[in-house]
């Protein structure tokens, strides 16, 4: 062949292959979808609403068609599993079935959202005659790329199915008339509606809505009638399938919503201008380091996306004023009644009359409604046609001015450019939130697959907690044991869908971990509540998550005796990268430990047996600590009825009053709330708790002052970052120097408060006041105003953490605040602290009251347990023979000086006190080193394991460290007699956390030098002394922010004294910490070692000589109190009457013959009435019977099931998940309703009927557009619409152009000053201003004026029977 020939036949080659290409425009776009889908994060599987979907959506499909989930958290209800029946479930399984990477088929399940979408809207437009076709193309990608589709597409698709087959829904009702019969049009219409899936039936019962509005809006013929009585019943059949189970689901589901997100939450973004462009979901504001939603977040915050997102509303808004636009009334009352829905709830400036009336309905009885951003596809649909139309005709101003081409040509080019600009995410590719993963990693499948094969009925408790799945390999929301587990397992996350008093025992655990010290009742408190096994995740992600340290984890699960490490999968990983992590070992990325004790399915123990406790399931933890709770004595709570045949009744602290930010898994909770303290928060419910009443809760008491409050804290459950209730208001007042109120406000320091309110009035004239000076929380104080009832005074604060005395006008005055007025350089970020205020005559004391629940029978004896929780947490951690400092992780806890109680005995009785004790902050160490005398002036946060003594040990890896707060940080030695020094080594271990000195100024009986301290740690220092103060003037390391220490101080002449670990120590009587018990006071004295003392080990309480035989209780009330002592605080106290014991109880033999997931069958011994007890969350679908007849129910432990058994022979139970049955039927019932849908499209009509779409409501619909309006913005919204019409009144000849003009300068206005106010530095402050506000009610007003026809008729409306099929205006058309 020759090369001409080659040559000429490659361009007819080509020219056949361009042939053969389809021609269609529609299906190069949607091919573009398509391929935009594919370029988000190719190759990698990203969190899309459901991990299972990505994993094995087959698997989870099977465990969709039963409600009860025995496997996950102790049981549970699956929230809404049969929504993803259909379409999202299958889709997903095809794909797994046919082999197709889960990465491919989330890109082919995006792109076909993109184009169902794109597609149904340019149908629709079509349908309409809305727009010339080049307009109906970009409206229909405007609304497929909208900003609600681009900021969910990626991470929740599944609640985009709503938004992508409403204009399927609306399509058969618009073609009514071409379809001829009234069953198949709405049958269409309705297949569409089962086509939205089911796993969010608030989106689709929202979107139904604007189809409602057209079949509103028509004329009410006969034959219309018969349409909509269909549409009605098609849509019924059309949500049986989701609803049935959906109804069964909140019969026997606990009330979640309470504990997800409030309406505070959902409304806050609805302002006018974030509905009108798009931007009100409120979890695409969430930033936690990056933003949730990226693509959302950019939408949100970007001038230029916030420029195009803004204009293209105010187009639409101009769209439905300009003339000729075919369904006019229905467009105008689809997107003002849109707006007015979406923000009818939000609170703020220029809001809805109603809205704190709808706030408090959408956290009650609306509840399922509360996220109202879901109505956001009804607005934005018929916004989108008044865009198309807006954009058919000349820009303005150039119908004079140009030629009819050019105009079209500008107008595209304008709109084409808006949507480029608006899809800006999409072509970014940040759709898919990052990172993502190639694959789960295999050593996940590999360890789940070892638990079920040890035992596949145990249940694995997957440690840390999170509240979501974070992991350094990707980010998968959802846990990887949500989809590999084959066998039960939990994890305390963010939504507690098991039950509440399960949530609070995974608390419990997180808690007793998170402190590093463990506690000696872990395993046995694990083991009743039938966790065998504890994952330890070490791959997470602890920057995001906010985790504890590994180090802290393991050191507690070391030090909870029955807890051993029997696995570990997956490479070896660092523990972290900062804090006593940095240095710590690596680990296996999992690791598995064992609970070492007997894990039973089910146990049944005598009813007498039984113990009744007053608190919470967090209770039984310091119960087993204690010895009063024998490991395997079940006990029914006060709060559910307590066990009617219990010998014991033990009264505990917990259950305490306080509040939840249920946004965050740990460090949320605030301090424990006095009985009329209110909530931070506006939320249906402050805390997630397992029966209501304030009489079974713990709560705080003030004694000396009648509260103490402050503007903000970091001990409230709304503070910044996690709470803290060591920095609460009265730490300013608790004449603790460890301890201070630290504000936590996003809004900087001037203005924070803290203000004491007297018990009685006072004469005031002075106060002193010490403030915190530390450069973790923020600027120093500069400046402060003191207010009395007499007045105020402005005052200056010296630098410093000394206490400083200011006078105050003079006089009697019941309260005292001090506000915040300046910092250091008059800076605007950070916070402030107040260590102390003393106010003369004053001594305030705070306590805890016990449950008042506690009404114990004549013959059954009462215990208390009193503790001080989970807190302390302490700076230092010791591993593999090294000891690791971090002062971040120092919580005092709410009682910094020990256990203050007031409670109540209902009879006389002698009680033995015990208890355990903690290092206190500051501790001195109890022990005297022979020869020497050791102090510093400070140790890292008053850890003791920090503490001076820790640079003269044997141990090389402990060390002295200054806290970050001493600014001279000095080390001072004593010994007994002259010595010739001739040289100093200091040396710092590098894992300490502390910087080695480079300057030091040494204080000795030969005079005062400073003197470098050279790398290899020696001082070139000589004299004769028999003392020196090693002062530390310079850090080696002063670029990074850790203090100053000293691991081994070397005297070269001097042979100090060392001492070990083991060096025991005995604090006299009378010199342990302080116990008060009605008035009178009792010694108490410390036993331990110096090894006890810098690991934090909790010790025994010794009492003396004058409680040998006890202490006598009257029946009435009483209190006890402990204070600190210069080494110990009281940390538990236990008073028990004497004699009691707990000896293990004898339990009925229980058999397991069959345990299915909804049903079981077992044996049970003969034996007395006794409680059999299961270890999974109560639930009132599940049914105990015996020959046929149930058995009574209760609830153990404040959350597991358990029922009541006879007295008698050996007996079959037989326990049944009632609504599973229900609920499969439910299912089938709505295949059959689908089915039966179907089969109406597809039947054949008999006869066309002649049907008619023609529209009305010219009557009714002004009117409502009215209502709505002043439901929308109230009487200045009204003010405003009569505003408009006197304009159009007085000047008819320019009526449409000032309709026009109002509309769209409006939102141009608004979207402007909220472009401006980003740009300015104020965020999204000014989009929520008067201004912005003002402006879209004067638009939303102008549209609703064109629409009235009272006061002129307007010459450019449709015939009043005009059909949407009216010839389309041509493309020159004004």
């Amino acid at each position: 062949m020759s090369t001409r020939e080659t040559t000429d036949g490659r361009p007819a080659r080509i020219r056949a292959w361009l042939a053969g290409l389809p021609r269609s425009l529609t299906a190069w776009v949607m091919a573009a979808l398509m391929l935009l889908s594919f370029l988000q994060r190719p190759g990698r599987s990203t969190f899309d609403t459901k991990l299972d979907l990505a994993v094995d959506p087959i698997a989870f499909l099977g465990r969709a068609l039963h409600l009860w989930n025995p496997a996950a958290t102790g049981g549970e209800l699956q929230n809404q599993a049969y929504g993803y029946l259909f379409p999202m479930g299958p889709f997903f399984a095809l794909g797994q079935a046919v082999g197709l990477p889960p990465w491919v088929v989330q890109r082919l399940w995006c792109g076909l959202l993109l184009c169902l979408a794109f597609g149904g809207v340019l149908a629709v437009a079509r349908a309409l005659r809305i727009g010339t076709e080049p307009a109906r193309y970009l409206g229909a990608l405007a609304y497929a790329l909208a900003p609600r589709m681009l900021t969910e597409i990626g991470p929740l698709s599944a609640e985009m199915l709503a938004a992508v087959m409403l204009p399927w829904v609306l399509l058969p009702l618009i073609r009514v008339e071409r379809i001829g019969s009234p069953r198949r049009a709405a049958g269409l219409s309705a297949l569409a509606i089962v086509c939205m899936g089911g796993v969010n039936g608030a989106v689709v019962v929202l979107a139904l809505v604007l189809p409602g509005l057209w079949l509103l809006t028509r004329q009410w013929t006969r034959e219309h009638v018969r349409l909509v009585l269909w549409w009605f019943g098609c849509v019924v059949l059309a949500v049986l399938w989701w609803f049935l189970p959906l109804a069964l689901l909140g019969e026997y589901s606990l009330p979640f919503v309470d504990y997800v997100e409030s309406a505070t939450n959902t409304t806050t973004p609805t302002s006018l201008f974030q509905v009108l462009r798009g931007t009100n979901q409120w979890v695409a504001y969430v930033v936690q380091g990056t933003p949730w939603w990226p693509s959302g977040f950019m939408l949100i915050d970007n001038p230029i996306l916030m420029l195009a997102t803004g204009v293209v509303a105010a187009i639409g808004l101009l769209g439905l004023v300009r003339s000729r636009l075919p369904e006019r009334l229905f467009l105008t009352l689809g997107v003002v009644a849109g707006v007015t829905f979406l923000t009818i709830g939000y609170v703020g400036t220029l809001d809805s009359p109603f809205s704190e009336s709808v706030r408090a309905l959408l956290d009650g009885p609306l509840a399922p409604l509360r996220n109202v951003h879901k109505f956001e596809p009804g607005l934005r649909l018929p916004l989108v046609l008044g865009f198309m139309h807006a954009i058919s005709g000349r820009l303005p101003g150039l119908a004079r001015k140009a030629s009819g081409l050019w105009a079209t040509r500008a107008r595209l080019a304008v709109g084409f450019l808006l949507v480029l600009i608006t899809a800006a995410p999409a072509w970014l590719f940040t759709l898919r939130p990052g990172p993502g993963w190639d694959e789960v990693p295999d050593y996940w499948r590999t360890a789940m697959t070892w638990l079920a094969e040890e035992d596949k009925d145990a249940r694995t408790l997957l440690i840390p907690g999170t509240g979501f799945g974070e992991y350094t390999w990707g980010r998968t929301i959802d846990e990887p044991a949500q989809s590999l587990a084959r066998s039960p397992w939990a994890l305390r996350s963010q939504i507690p869908l098991g039950s509440e008093g399960n949530t609070r025992l995974m608390d419990a655990v997180e808690d007793a971990l998170a402190d590093g010290r463990g506690a000696p009742g872990l395993a046995d408190f694990l083991a009743r509540s039938g966790h065998r096994f504890l994952l330890l995740r070490n791959d997470i992600d602890r920057d995001a998550t906010g985790a504890p340290p590994l180090s802290m984890l393991r050191s507690a699960l070391r030090g909870s005796p029955g807890i051993e490490k029997v696995a570990g999968f997956g490479p070896e990983v660092r523990a972290g990268a900062g804090g006593i992590d940095e240095h710590a070992p690596a680990a296996r990325a999992i690791e598995v430990y064992e609970v070492k004790r007997a894990v039973p399915l089910a146990v049944a123990v005598p009813s007498d047996q039984v113990a009744t406790v007053s608190g919470g399931p967090e209770s039984l933890l310091p119960l087993l600590d204690a010895g009063l709770l024998d490991p395997t004595r079940p006990t029914v709570m006060a709060g559910d009825g307590g066990a009617p045949d219990a010998r014991d009744w033990l009264v505990t602290d917990g259950l305490r009053y306080r509040e939840r930010n249920v946004g965050r898994v740990r460090d949320n909770l605030s301090q424990t709330l006095t009985e009329d303290e209110k909530a931070r928060q506006v939320r249906p419910a402050i805390d997630v708790v397992p029966f209501e009443g304030i009489e079974h809760r713990t709560l705080a008491t003030y004694r000396g002052i009648r509260g103490v409050t402050a503007s903000s804290a970091a001990s409230f459950a709304d503070a910044v970052r996690g709470s803290d209730p060591s920095s609460m208001p009265f730490a300013a007042i608790d004449g603790d120097p460890y301890t201070a109120w630290q504000s936590s406000s996003l809004r900087g320091p001037t203005g924070q408060w803290l203000e004491v309110e007297l018990d009685t009035p006072r004469m005031v004239d002075r106060i002193e006041l010490r403030v915190v000076d530390d450069s973790r929380l923020g600027w120093p104080v500069t400046r402060v105003q003191i207010t009395t009832d007499k007045g105020s005074v402005t005052r200056d604060v010296e630098r410093g953490q000394d206490a400083q005395l200011f006078t105050v006008a003079p006089g009697l005055t019941s309260t005292v605040r001090v506000t915040i007025l300046g910092v250091a350089a008059d800076r605007t970020t950070g916070n402030v602290g107040i260590a102390e205020i003393g106010i003369p005559g004053v001594e305030a004391q705070r306590a805890l009251r016990v449950p008042a629940d506690v009404a114990p029978k004549a013959d059954q004896r009462t215990a208390f347990a009193f503790t001080r929780g989970a807190l302390p947490s302490y700076s230092c951690v010791r591993e593999e023979a090294k000891t690791r400092c971090d002062s971040g992780l120092t919580r005092f806890g709410e009682e910094p000086d020990g256990v203050h109680r007031l409670f109540r005995t209902s009879t006389d009785a002698t009680y033995t006190v015990s208890g355990r004790v903690l290092p206190a902050a500051g501790a001195r160490a109890p022990i005297q080193v022979p020869g020497l005398d050791v102090s510093a002036s400070t140790q890292l946060a008053g850890d003791p394991a920090a503490g001076p003594l820790a640079a003269i040990d044997d141990d090389p890896a402990t060390t002295w460290i200054a806290d970050y707060t001493d600014l001279n940080p000095v080390l001072r030695l004593k010994w007994d007699k002259q010595t010739a020094i001739t040289g100093l080594t200091l040396s710092t271990h590098p894992d300490s956390g502390a910087t080695p000195p480079s300057e030091v100024e040494i204080q000795s009986a030969a005079g005062t030098v400073r003197l470098p301290v050279f790398t290899d740690g020696t001082v070139d220092f000589h004299g004769t002394t028999d003392r020196v103060n090693i002062k530390i003037t310079r850090g080696r390391e002063e670029g990074r922010a850790k203090p100053t220490g000293i691991s081994t101080v070397t005297l070269a002449g001097a042979n100090l004294p060392r001492i070990g670990a083991d060096t025991p120590f005995t604090i006299p009587c009378g010199s342990g910490p302080s116990l008060r018990i009605d008035q009178f006071d009792y010694a108490t004295t410390v036993s331990g070692t110096l090894d006890d003392l810098n690991n934090h080990r909790a010790l025994p309480l010794g009492t003396c000589a004058d409680l040998a035989g006890g202490v006598d209780l009257r029946a009435d009330e009483h209190e006890v109190r402990t204070d600190r002592s210069d080494s110990f605080l009281v940390q538990d106290l236990w008073l028990t009457p004497v004699g009691m014991s707990s000896p293990p109880p004898s339990a009925r033999a229980v058999e397991i013959k069959s345990w299915e997931a909804a049903s079981r069958s077992l044996t049970v011994a003969a034996g007395p009435k006794a409680v059999l007890a299961v270890p999974e969350n109560a639930n009132d679908g599940w049914k105990a019977t015996v020959d046929g007849q149930p058995l009574p129910r209760t609830r153990v432990d404040g959350w597991q099931q358990a029922w009541v058994l006879p007295e008698g022979g050996p007996v079959t139970v037989n326990l049944t998940f009632a609504p599973d049955t229900s609920y499969r039927l439910r299912l089938l019932i709505g295949l059959v309703a689908v089915l039966g849908l179907i089969a109406l499209v597809l039947l054949p009509s008999r006869r066309r009927t002649e049907l008619s779409s023609a529209p009305a409501g010219e009557r009714w619909v002004p009117v409502a557009l009215i209502a709505l309006l002043a439901t929308m913005g109230g009487m200045l919204a009204v003010v405003l619409l009569i505003a408009c019409l006197l304009l159009r009144s007085l000047f008819p000849t320019y009526r449409r152009a000032i309709s026009m003009a109002l509309a769209a300068a409006g939102m141009t206005v608004a979207t402007v000053t909220a472009v401006l106010g980003r740009l300015l530095d104020h965020g999204q402050e000014w989009a929520y201003g008067a201004t912005a506000q003002g402006a879209i009610l004067v638009a939303i007003a102008a549209v609703v004026a064109a629409r009235i026809p009272y006061f002129d008729k307007d010459p450019d409306a449709p015939p009043k029977h005009a059909s949407p099929t009216a010839p389309e205006p041509a493309p020159d058309q004004p």
